[in-house]
């Protein structure tokens, strides 16, 4: 297509066109967002290279351990998930 061409075409009717506002508002959204995931990064990388000591380390364990215990329904569907059948 020639530069002649496009500047013949005409924009359809039905087609949304971004105001400054709404460019502006999708903008901060962006910076909004980087922000929390910058916050967020920095959050753990300070978690990381906290020193702890034997006891916070073992509750911090246990907690993760309790989180991840199943019950006994939920043993027996991911069994019968694993082997295919309908329990």
């Amino acid at each position: 297509m020639a530069n002649a061409d496009l500047v013949d075409m005409e924009i359809p009717a039905d087609m949304p066109i971004q105001d400054e506002a709404e460019k502006a508002a999708a903008e901060q959204a962006a910076k909004d967002a980087m922000a929390e995931r910058i916050r967020k990064k920095m959050e753990l990388q300070k978690k990381k290279t906290a020193s702890l000591d034997y006891g916070e380390s073992r509750k911090n364990e246990a907690e993760k351990q309790e989180g991840m215990k199943k019950s006994a329904k939920e043993k027996r569907e991911a069994m019968c998930e694993e082997l295919g059948r309908g329990c």
